[in-house]
């Protein structure tokens, strides 16, 4: 049952255009990297190494820029950010797609190319995160996060599967192109932003001053820097145990491929059940369900550990889909509440590069183990690291004791809702 506040989130305009920006650029995003891969091995002389190379410089790129995005983000208009870049990313995506269609193999193109949609996505991502106060009621952040995580959590998966029969049917440059298409779209809906984006004039302070003061106002919240802390090392050990030891697993097991497809889907189904309870769920504490939820993540490396079988794992990462929704929900809208909205983008920028930066190093470690008889302790002993994590941040008394702001209002919707 939708309630009052959905209702008029669904219904204002401004949260329908940040919704379509937002779900667009994913969906083009999720299909983008497919069109790329194949595009590339099916160039001449394009290989393995080459669309290595072509995504190894897109996300340094990505995590290069987010911070410089986040004080962007803070001393402009966060709308304004978000749709620059997915205009340049729009650019950069069309000129891939139309080297592939073509025919070329320009590596250096593609690599400039690679970095300029990269950085782009860097820049997009801090505003992304920090605008919705500025779209929504303080009443509604929850309500909003758990809609745009259903929206996006749809495009992610209809995006692969769109992919594959855009590749099919229409080549593999039509994908990257409509990556591109979609980067307009988003341009285009946020442009109905404009009018109501907050404008910062800036304090008369330099890029790196308002970076250094982004950094303070990081790691002064011990609730912020001890969940990234965590997410650092929690991402890591999943990487290292689901994208890798994982896979490794499956091919030596009798139809494990395909039983670890499936497997990669009952996350994807949990992911969507996650945003339903997010949306439902009032919490008193929130830091505490987000720290709860973390713990989620453990059960499925504990499991490929012990040799269980894959539907057991399946279980699992069903489980982990729902607590990462879960955490992701209750975790931005406590952001969104409890950081001034002039420092929030840049919070959020090194929110983000802390908690992925150990998933390289994940990857790293768990690749000499795979195949070992080191590999079944060493998936049992990270997620055995997991569940302790979990419980380490409520050591803090400020993720423990912080509070909702406030509860959401649920008064009768009015007969018309203003535009």
């Amino acid at each position: 049952m939708i309630t009052p506040i959905e209702k008029r989130l669904l219904r204002d305009r401004h949260f329908s255009r940040l919704v379509i920006a937002r779900t667009a650029v994913l969906l083009g995003n999720t299909m983008g990297p497919i069109g790329l891969a194949f595009g590339i091995l099916q160039l001449p002389g394009g290989d393995g190494g080459e669309l290595a190379i072509l995504l190894a410089v897109r996300t340094a790129a990505q995590v290069a820029l987010l911070l410089a995005g986040g004080v962007l983000a803070d001393r402009m208009s966060k709308v304004v950010v978000m749709a620059v870049s997915d205009g340049v990313a729009a650019v950069s995506h069309t000129a891939t797609a139309a080297l592939i269609l073509m025919g070329r193999n320009d590596e250096t193109a593609l690599i400039l190319l690679s970095v300029v949609a990269g950085a782009a996505t860097g820049a997009f991502m801090p505003a992304s995160t920090a605008v919705l106060p500025e779209i929504v009621p303080t009443e509604a952040l929850q309500p909003a996060n758990g809609v745009l995580r259903v929206l996006q959590n749809t495009a992610t998966i209809s995006g692969g599967a769109v992919a594959a029969v855009v590749v099919a049917w229409a080549g593999a440059g039509t994908a990257v192109a409509v990556n591109a298409a979609m980067c307009l779209v988003s341009v285009i809906s946020l442009l109905g932003l404009r009018r109501i984006a907050v404008v910062r004039r800036g304090n008369g302070l330099s890029p790196w001053r308002d970076l250094v003061n982004g950094w303070h106002a990081f790691r002064t919240r011990s609730w912020v820097w001890s969940f990234v802390a965590q997410f650092a090392i929690v991402n890591a050990i999943f990487t290292g145990s689901i994208r890798v030891l994982g896979p490794v697993i499956a091919v030596r097991t009798p139809n494990g491929p395909a039983q670890w497809a499936l497997v990669q889907v009952a996350m994807f189904v949990g992911l969507f059940a996650g945003s339903a309870v997010a949306l439902r769920v009032r919490a008193r504490f929130p830091l505490r369900v987000a720290a709860y939820s973390v713990a989620g993540f453990a059960p499925a490396p504990i499991l490929l550990g012990l040799n269980y079988p894959f539907w057991t794992v399946a279980v699992a990462l069903f489980v982990t889909g729902v607590c990462s929704d879960l955490f992701t929900v209750f975790w931005e809208s406590t952001l969104q509440h409890r950081i001034p909205a002039e420092y929030l983008s840049r919070v959020s920028s090194y929110d983000t590069l802390g908690s992925y930066a150990l998933m390289p190093l994940g990857a790293a470690v768990a690749a000499p183990l795979a195949g070992t008889s080191a590999q079944e302790p060493a998936l049992i002993i990270g997620g055995m690291i997991i569940v302790l994590l979990s419980g380490a941040v409520l050591l803090f008394p400020s993720v423990r004791a912080m509070p909702s702001v406030s509860p959401p209002k649920v008064e009768p919707e009015p007969a018309s809702v203003s535009p």
